[in-house]
């Protein structure tokens, strides 16, 4: 794992633990959600391009407002971001273990959606947010 990765995957993990607790008294928005993701990632990097990184932010927020967080309390809708499709079809497979061999190996898994779902050459760290919050726990 890159560390790179590593910045997003404890990002990822602070950033739904803060929104669960905080949808418990309010209905979370984009703008909770992005403030959110931007004030976890920065708690692990001070480089601006980390931390507003368009990939793995809109797949985190993808994975929120499609309702795919366990006990988040949010108003499901849809995003037209292609990494809400990415981390969505991920999550599928992932769900599915339609190929346990693969799991663990983040280019195979990759090269495994470009060649049956058209996914772009190169991964931004959509990977990582969703195989973290999956292995958590976190994803329904």
């Amino acid at each position: 794992m890159s560390s790179v990765d590593l910045i997003y995957q404890k990002a990822a993990l602070k950033a739904v633990n803060n929104l669960i607790n905080i949808s418990k008294n309010v209905t979370l928005t984009d703008k909770i959600i992005i403030d959110e993701w931007e004030k976890a990632v920065s708690q692990y990097t001070d480089k601006e391009s980390y931390i507003t990184k368009s990939c793995p932010k809109t797949t985190f927020l993808g994975l929120c407002f499609s309702g795919k967080i366990k006990d988040m309390r949010i108003t499901p809708k849809q995003l037209d971001y292609k990494n809400t499709y990415y981390g969505i079809t991920m999550l599928e497979t992932l769900q599915n273990n339609s190929i346990p061999n693969l799991i663990t190996d983040a280019k195979a898994f990759w090269q495994y959606h470009i060649e049956n779902y058209g996914f772009p050459e190169t991964s931004n760290h959509q990977y990582i947010i969703v195989k973290t919050l999956f292995d958590g726990g976190y994803l329904i």
